[in-house]
């Protein structure tokens, strides 16, 4: 029987013994190891005529003169945040930005250098920065030990005092080479890392003067504006087609600013920074907008407007925002980085203030949602610009902005400082209506001709426009064919300046091509231009750039290697190769090569995302958006391409449990609308997969009834229930659809205990029963017991994990606090614990707050109570959470009720009434009703509510019976039974409302035996809430 090999490629079938395709030519072998890719910068440094010195010294001399400039270099660059890469001979090699990139990775490159060369200086064995001898300055001295110690081994007979090239009458001479590009990077200890620049960086070592630095033109490019440069004849660099052009540092600034490549926008820069200017005064909220076409230079302005804003010195907190195609599909994660931003200017985020007088506490995982990520995102900029200063957001490409991130420009509530929003975008796109007045519309036009020539004159040493092995003039050209080109430069700019028809980005991509030799290839446009470029291209190059455009903004650097799944070195020969054609970090140029990728591959890619996503979602909840749309796109592909395979399945339950997962994750935000779409998308998937009879069926509907329950659709809840509640498989999921039948039949099925006690090991699924233990608790009038319950199933939930149920337990927690037994004081602290840990849910923390509030009230700090129910009742009716503006009202009324205001008291539950009553919860408004009645009997008593009796319902109607009873003797017998009703409750905080309600009743009435018996036990219920160790 032949085996035959699959290419992972094209997936063409091959012969057994063959290492290549016979189809596309791609390998063959194994998949590499995982590693990450970067941009990086490498500090190359060597010692200048070190084979001399070696061959005149002693070897012990020699080898600690070696361990001194070792270790002087080592921590220099170390200080500077380099990471070593290995010592090669007397080589040191740096590496900047290898753990994690940063913007200052290059300067920071440059700095190190410096510190190194002014190190030696000061240790007498090299030349200070500028080149000249060893010149002191502050700092520490070297200590000589360490290289004495590296002298001799452990054991040997004498140490050699070595390190101090000076006494030996050597002055060491080193030069640094620095070059930035992208490199893999892996977690071994010596070469993590690989690429074509750690050849640069040698290549500009050994053309370097000594005690000099030498940069390329990307390391060049990073550090300009924050380095002084001098340009340097180019480096011919061995292994380099062309020569290598190079710049020396020298410490010291940049002499002020480069211009050249602003060109024909300085009016609208003006323009626009008078305007941001005007409105940094206003305390109020201002919107600018900047229209243009694709790559007419409106990413440069509001770079430029940056950099002006830094330079005046202004006050303003300038944040950079640019938005994308996939912004719709998680506007999460978009929303979610910018509030961490912010967070960032005002201090921590959680835990209390210093004038707090309640410790930090450790947070929980709770998941905000977008609506309420958008408004904390909006009082975080009101809050910022009131308390620090004006806050300036500038934002590209616009239109591509989600709806929630364009509440943004929505002033908040409560006034705020100067923030000023100026939004960038192309001329198609924005939104009709655009849902904001602009302040003004600023316009950019294409470039002139003389414009154009001046910006291609500043784009030729930028981006190498004129050959460097050519003669002054003109460019030497080399097609693909190896024919030489020689073109008069006027002549080549006349033919930029056409093809480019006044665009920035045209200009600047055509002259980049023109730099690499390519001048009969220039296509009109970005697009056209990068095509052509991506063709000649190898099948795994390709394939690489085709990888970055499937995954878009979803792709962390190190990602990439895994979801290419090539083999290690045909990987890093594609990275090369992309880096040498200029494409590595283009875009555009990914996404043309994305839409050449044949069928399977742009399946097996998606899957790959998906799951390296979804990996990532317990650091980073909101990238779980993300893992959905790849997971359903490598469906839909397999699906097309191979139906009916293992692929096809794989990739199937795949998708059907990231949608599963982002549903969970939608009620831990209280989305409930979108967890019943993302569930009923999943049981699609499952039934064509045919999943969806087992254990994949019940996955789904775990949430997918959770989710119909909560949005009202009770009956098609117990419905979805009963159909999947029998399927096999999957037990723990089958316990939570077994505890949402209860809670909305209100009695248990026969199997769930038993189904309990076998899944003793799903911690979730534990909590949720006992939250539902504790709901029958309450509704039962034993309120210490479900406060011990929901306490227990919080201690699951804080060690296991948030889950389904997570919001029900904090929300119940809190109430049970306020009914149970706990004293006043104990209670309140836990309420306002549980209340910071749920700082970053709005929704969640207002529910919680209005527990704690009343609590406040109880403790005798009426402020206190009413500032918190003020803030509660603001969240809810700024979300537009109407069941939440009736809640805060309710208990706003409880806490007038406490303070003895009983007319404040009614009004507020007759305004709850109303609002329940709109939002369809009939028989919490009526309960409502009935209260304001005892508070304030106005007009005719309100109806009692239908369905099955609580204990609630029949305190109220009976003191509601004994206020309009006709005679005496039945309303006291009405008002004993309410007496004898709150007796049966257990929990002395749940029993405080009915007797004062009682006590009013009897007041009314003129019964003042009853009145008397009530005042005791009002009193009796305030001394237990008081009374410490309960």
């Amino acid at each position: 029987m032949v085996t035959e090999l699959e290419c992972g490629s094209c997936h063409a079938a091959n012969p057994a013994v063959a290492m290549f395709c016979m189809r596309c030519g791609g390998s063959l072998t194994q998949p590499p190891e995982p590693s990450r890719l970067r941009l990086v910068t490498v500090a190359f440094c060597d010692i200048a005529g070190s084979t001399r010195l070696a061959d005149r010294l002693d070897p012990q001399v020699w080898h600690g003169i070696l361990a001194g400039y070792f270790a002087e270099v080592s921590a220099a660059l170390s200080a500077a945040g380099g990471r070593l890469e290995k010592f090669i001979g007397d080589a040191v090699v740096g590496v900047f930005g290898a753990d994690s990139a940063g913007e200052e990775d290059a300067v920071s490159a440059v700095e190190g250098a410096f510190a190194a060369l002014a190190r030696l200086a000061r240790q007498g064995g090299a030349g200070a920065p500028d080149g000249t001898g060893g010149g002191g300055g502050a700092g520490g001295r070297y200590d000589g030990r360490a290289a004495g110690d590296a002298g001799l081994p452990q054991g040997g007979r004498a140490r050699h005092p070595a390190g101090d090239p000076g006494r030996y009458g050597v002055r060491l001479s080193v030069r640094f080479g620095l070059a930035s590009g992208r490199a893999v990077t892996t977690d071994r200890d010596s070469s993590f890392a690989i690429g074509a620049v750690m050849n640069r960086a040698a290549r500009l070592q050994a053309a370097a003067p000594p005690d000099g630095v030498l940069l390329d033109v990307r390391t060049w490019l990073l550090v300009r504006d924050r380095v002084a440069c001098q340009a340097v004849p180019p480096v011919a660099a061995k292994g380099f087609d062309r020569p290598l052009r190079a710049w020396r540092a020298a410490p010291g600034r940049a002499p002020g600013d480069r211009g050249g490549t602003f060109v024909n926008q300085s009016w609208l820069l003006a323009g626009l920074g008078e305007e941001v200017a005007a409105a940094l005064r206003r305390p109020e909220v201002t919107v600018l907008t900047v229209r243009g076409e694709l790559g007419s230079g409106k990413s440069r302005v509001l770079d430029r407007l940056a950099d002006r804003l830094a330079a005046d010195g202004t006050a303003a907190r300038v944040l950079r925002v640019a938005c994308g195609p996939g912004d719709r599909e998680h506007e999460a994660l978009r929303l979610e980085r910018l509030r961490r931003e912010l967070a960032g200017a005002r201090g921590p985020r959680r835990g209390g203030s210093p004038a707090s007088p309640h410790p930090p506490v450790a947070s929980i995982p709770t998941i905000p949602s977008v609506g309420e990520l958008a408004w904390g995102v909006r009082r975080g900029l009101a809050e910022t610009s009131r308390t620090q200063g004006p806050v300036v957001v500038l934002v590209d490409d616009f239109p591509y902005a989600s709806p929630a991130f364009r509440l943004l420009l929505e002033p908040a509530r409560g006034g705020t400082g100067p923030v000023v929003f100026v939004l960038a975008g192309r001329d198609a796109g924005w939104p009709e209506p655009p849902g904001f007045a602009a302040a003004r519309d600023f316009r950019v036009p294409p470039l002139g001709e003389a414009d154009a020539r001046a910006l291609l004159d500043a784009l030729g040493g930028d981006l190498a426009l004129h050959s460097a092995d050519g003669p002054a003039g003109h460019t030497d050209h080399t097609d693909r064919t190896g024919r030489a080109d020689h073109t008069d430069h006027t002549d080549h700019t006349d033919h930029l300046v056409r093809r480019g028809r006044g665009n920035p980005l045209f200009l600047e991509q055509l002259a980049a091509l023109a730099g690499e030799g390519i001048v009969d290839e220039v296509a009109p446009s970005a697009e056209a231009a990068l095509g052509a470029r991506i063709e000649p291209l190898s099948a795994p190059a390709r394939h690489v750039l085709a990888c970055v455009g499937a995954a878009g903004q979803a792709l962390a650097p190190g990602d990439l290697d895994a979801v290419c799944d090539l083999p290690e070195q045909e990987f890093h020969a594609a990275l090369e190769e992309l880096e040498a054609a200029g494409l590595l970090g283009n875009r555009v140029a990914a996404e043309v090569a994305y839409a050449q990728m044949v069928l399977g591959d742009r399946a097996a890619v998606h899957v790959a995302l998906a799951e390296r996503l979804r990996r990532a979602v317990g650091e980073e909840p909101e990238v779980l958006d993300l893992a959905v749309l790849h997971a359903v796109k490598g469906q839909r592909y397999w699906r097309e391409f191979d139906p009916g395979s293992e692929r096809d399945a794989s990739a199937t339950r795949l998708a059907v449990r990231t949608l599963a997962a982002a549903a969970r994750q939608a009620l831990a935000r209280s989305e409930v609308g979108r967890a019943v779409d993302l569930c009923e998308r999943a049981g699609e998937l499952a039934a064509q997969g045919g999943g969806a009879e087992g254990a994949l069926g019940l996955e789904v509907a775990a949430p997918h009834a959770y989710a119909l329950a909560a949005v009202g659709r009770t009956a098609e809840a117990l419905a979805r229930v009963a159909e999947v509640s029998e399927l096999p498989g999957n037990a723990s999921a089958r316990l939570h659809l077994l505890v949402t039948g209860a809670v909305l039949a209100g009695r248990e099925d026969p199997r769930l205990r038993e189904l309990a006690r076998q899944q003793g090991g799903d911690p979730t699924a534990v909590a949720r029963l006992e939250t539902w233990d504790g709901l029958r608790a309450a509704r039962a009038g034993d309120y210490p017991r479900a406060e011990a319950l929901l306490e227990s199933a919080y201690r699951r939930m804080r060690r296991f994990g948030a889950g389904l149920g997570t919001a029900e337990i904090y929300g119940n927690l809190s109430l049970f606090l306020l009914y149970g037994d706990t004293p006043v004081p104990a209670a309140l602290a836990r309420c306002l614990a549980l209340r910071a840990e749920v700082a970053d849910a709005p929704l969640l923390h207002a529910v919680v707050s209005c527990s704690a509030a009343v609590l406040h009230q109880l403790a005798g700090e009426p402020a206190a109570a009413r500032a918190m129910l003020g803030a509660a009742r603001e969240v809810f009716e700024e979300m537009g959470h109407e069941r939440g503006r009736a809640g805060a009202l309710e208990f706003a009324a409880h806490a007038a009720e406490l303070a003895g205001d009983a007319a404040e008291a009614a009004s507020l539950a007759r305004r709850a009434a109303e609002v329940y009553e709109a939002v369809g919860e009939r028989r919490t408004a009526a309960h409502c009703a009935l209260r304001a009645y005892v508070l304030r009997p106005l007009g005719p008593p309100p109806p009692a509510p239908g369905g099955p009796e609580s204990w609630e319902t029949r305190v109220l109607t009976a003191q509601v019976a004994a206020l309009t009873a006709a005679d005496p003797g039945r309303a006291a017998a009405r008002l004993d039974a309410a007496f004898g009703e709150i007796s049966r409750l257990r929990g002395s905080g749940v029993r405080l409302l009915p007797l004062l309600g009682c006590l009013r009743v009897a007041r009314r009435l003129g019964d003042t035996g009853r009145a008397a018996r009530a005042r005791e036990a009002v009193a009796e219920a305030r001394r237990l809430r008081e009374r410490p160790g309960r």
